[in-house]
């Protein structure tokens, strides 16, 4: 009579460690179908790279300058 509760003791042990399993498994396929999904929509979209944005604002950096200077001459 003994081991029918630990029986099912582990029983449950068992079904709680397999739901958590089962979970967790779970948990990381939406987090992979949720990343690749971004990842397409991103694609679809024009975006710059970082390397374009800092690029061009050194290059409206260095616009700014040579406007300053010409704005006022005697200053330099």
């Amino acid at each position: 009579m003994i081991r029918a509760p630990q029986n099912v003791l582990e029983g449950l042990g068992f079904a709680a460690n397999s739901a958590l399993g089962l979970g967790r498994g779970l948990k990381d396929a939406i987090r992979a179908m949720v990343r690749d999904k971004v990842h397409q929509q991103l694609a679809k979209i024009d975006l710059v790279t970082r390397e374009e944005y800092e690029e061009l604002r050194l290059m409206v950096e260095k616009l700014r300058q040579e406007q300053e200077e010409r704005s006022n001459p005697g200053t330099e």
